[in-house]
């Protein structure tokens, strides 16, 4: 079979138009590809093929039915003149395809896995009808989509499953990308903001789930310190383009990274976990020598579940899934601070700075300088996480099919705001967000050959942070050969995008035809209190007051 899809593309967005259409839908088909921002479909798959018989010879008007094994889910086709079928947008899993025609053995192909992004080409072979009146073949694995030439990689949702994440943070998953640089190393390693590929910008990367924007929006990749924005147990699949993305997926220069939701099935299925670290199973880290009290202390847990089945049987499906990660890890801070000799001098010369000069932990340890004192503590970082999904599946008919997924998820995180922070200083800095992600999406085939997908889509991001120092000042003070002392502020940012998107597939012979638009509105509100630096040169001006 030779199988020609034919895209075109402009700003993501493509489509063709009859020329027995109207001069007026032409005109607002032009207008929308040249101002709408993206359509960037890549939540399901393709499959196609040839049906040919014993001889050789194309065989038209097959009647091909794919049946999703753990739903029910049937779609029609037939072949065409040329002998050829097009599925599109199927739901990624395994599905029973069957073939039929009068005069000819039913073929049927057990187990064929339709994957995320792909498009499967499964081809038939007939024979006439005898004794036997079904053949049935186990599918055999297909290792490449023969219908595009993009490098992509799948990770299966047994690859989620098994694979050893520290954190359980999927974006771990995409470094097992061909071209994938992990620019971090160490502990943090192996989030959004550590990860490129091909050598182009972190910036560049673009995310989506279920098809709709998971951005941060004010940047693309989300915060460091929000792991489950997606949790682990609600990724069904997940497929990264690190280059050479097609007109369908590609909305950024860089790493398309797409992952489908799962769902709900006709037999009841979950999991419950806990993954746990602490401190009395480590051994002792050699800065946390100079802690005179003890080793800190280091608990972890990250702990959730998933429940999903059926609603009513083949025809409606619930997906909920939470998960929860709770933190307090405590390190050994060290940092110089003025001796008390030093603050003597400085309160007698400069009384002004005694809400500085008090800022100041006591230290511990002389050093070579008699004005410095060297300062041991203690600070913990503590984080937690909050997240939840729920997806609702519903079948009108076998042509139409709705679906609606929701994602919330609170994180909070608070860390030492400098290495002199600690028991005796209280220097914070706050960090929170909360991502939202929905999306309801409506599939209906208006024939065979004919089907289309609208979805509407809703992501958020958002961050508060608060800078909280002893002086309550909006400086920073930075004085040569001691610790700084950090300016207390807020920044927030709120991102929200609304995306609207619509596509049509249309099988007519040996082409496919494809067109699709995405709008979408973005609202951004960055904003953050006026801070500075107060710098002292020396210890000699800053006993002066003179920066």
């Amino acid at each position: 079979m030779r199988q020609e899809t034919m895209e075109w593309e402009h700003e993501l967005c493509r489509g063709m138009i009859s020329r027995r259409s109207s001069r007026l839908l032409g005109a607002l088909f032009i207008v929308l590809c040249l101002t709408l921002p993206g359509w960037a479909q890549w939540s399901s798959s393709g499959l196609t093929g040839t049906v040919i018989d014993s001889a050789g010879h194309v065989v038209p008007d097959v009647e091909v039915t794919a049946v999703q094994n753990d739903t029910g889910l049937r779609r029609t086709a037939t072949s065409s003149a040329e002998g050829a079928y097009y599925f599109a947008k199927l739901p990624v899993g395994a599905y029973t395809v069957t073939f039929g025609h009068e005069g000819f053995q039913s073929l049927r192909f057990d187990n064929v896995v339709q994957k995320m992004g792909d498009t499967r080409t499964l081809n038939a072979t007939m024979r006439i009808a005898g004794p036997t009146e079904q053949v049935e073949v186990l599918a055999t694995p297909q290792t490449l989509d023969q219908t595009n030439n993009t490098l992509n990689t799948g990770i299966s949702s047994k690859q989620v499953e098994e694979l050893p994440l520290n954190g359980q943070n999927w974006a771990t998953l995409t470094a097992l990308v061909p071209t994938a640089i992990d620019t971090a190393g160490g502990p943090g390693a192996g989030n959004q903001r550590s990860i490129r590929y091909a050598g182009r910008g972190r910036d560049d990367n673009n995310y989506t789930y279920d098809g709709i924007d998971a951005t941060y929006i004010i940047n693309q990749s989300q915060l460091y310190y929000v792991r489950a924005a997606i949790p682990l147990d609600t990724i069904e699949e997940m497929r990264i383009d690190p280059i050479l993305a097609t007109a369908q997926t590609g909305a950024s220069g860089g790493g398309q990274v797409g992952a489908a939701s799962s769902s709900g099935t006709n037999r009841f299925h979950g999991d419950a976990y806990d993954f746990l670290r602490n401190s009395a199973f480590d051994a002792t880290d050699p800065i946390d020598s100079l802690n005179p009290n003890h080793q800190p202390s280091f608990r972890l847990n990250q702990f959730g579940g998933s429940l999903g089945g059926p609603i009513v049987r083949d025809k409606a499906f619930f997906f909920v899934a939470y998960e929860g990660y709770r933190q307090d890890l405590g390190q050994t801070l060290i940092g110089y601070v003025p001796s008390a000799a030093f603050r003597s001098q400085v309160l007698a010369t400069s009384p002004e700075l005694a809400p500085v000069i008090n800022a100041y932990p006591t230290g511990q340890n002389p050093t070579s300088n008699p004005n410095v004192s060297q300062f041991v503590g203690e600070g913990s970082q503590v984080g937690q996480e909050n997240s939840g999904m729920f997806r609702l599946d519903y079948r009108f008919s076998d042509a139409t099919n709705l679906f609606w997924r929701a994602n919330i998820d609170e994180a909070d995180y608070f860390l030492p705001y400098s290495p002199s922070s600690g028991q005796y200083l209280n220097e914070r800095e706050e960090l929170t967000s909360y991502p939202v992600n929905t999306v309801i999406a409506l599939t209906h085939a208006f024939s065979p050959n004919i089907l289309t997908d609208f979805k509407f889509g809703f992501n958020r991001g958002t961050t508060d942070t608060h800078y909280l120092n002893p002086t309550g000042t909006l400086y920073a003070i930075s004085v040569a050969g001691l610790t700084s002392i950090n300016n207390g502020r807020d920044s927030t940012g709120v991102g929200n995008s609304f995306s609207y998107i619509g596509d049509m597939t249309w099988a007519k012979g040996r082409n496919v035809i494809k067109a699709g638009v995405e709008v979408r509105r973005i609202q951004m509100n960055q904003g953050s209190s006026a801070y500075g630096t107060i710098s002292y040169n020396s210890l000699a001006h800053f006993e002066a007051n003179n920066s």
